[in-house]
């Protein structure tokens, strides 16, 4: 498992000022192990889903509530049989954006 994890200033809305710069903070998670199906890739946020034998299907549902109640953004990318990448970004400033 690769572990990333950096600062941006970027710039919202396409101005200028200083109003207009958010940090933020990136977290990236990325694995080589089996992936996520295609098929799958639609639900793995939704309550409940899961793919496993064991296990209550909360933990993507929990973790993407979380980082959207402090106005961040969660996503996924992943190749069957390739492995995952979780990109997590949340704003430094605590603005919503």
């Amino acid at each position: 498992m690769l572990h990333y994890y950096f600062f941006e200033d970027s710039y919202w809305g396409g101005g200028s000022d200083q109003e207009d710069i958010v940090r933020q903070a990136f977290e990236i998670w990325e694995d080589v192990g089996v992936g996520i199906p295609p098929e799958n890739l639609p639900r793995i946020f939704e309550p409940y889903f899961t793919t496993k034998a064991s296990g209550f299907g909360l933990g993507l549902t929990i973790a993407r509530r979380i980082v959207e109640a402090h106005g961040g953004t969660i996503e996924v990318k992943s190749k069957d049989r390739r492995g995952s990448l979780f990109h997590i970004s949340l704003p430094l400033d605590g603005a919503e954006r």
